[in-house]
């Protein structure tokens, strides 16, 4: 099951009930830690200076040239 997948679920308006009891093979435990991470996803998109911090640590650790 996509990350897309499970979006498209919530956002027609399935509970996590619906969604675990339609999909088995998809453990509370996966599918816990998969909305944490995408609410931290959320949270660091929603804030545009913290991805600019972000990318500068980022290109200054890995010595990357941007022109």
């Amino acid at each position: 099951m996509s990350v897309e997948h499970i979006l498209n679920l919530l956002a027609s308006g399935w509970s996590e009930n619906q969604i675990l009891e339609n999909y088995p093979r998809l453990k509370k435990k996966t599918y816990s830690q998969f909305l944490l991470s995408y609410k931290i996803f959320l949270k660091i998109i929603s804030d545009r200076e913290n991805i600019d911090k972000l990318i500068t640590r980022f290109i200054k650790k890995y010595h990357i040239f941007v022109m």
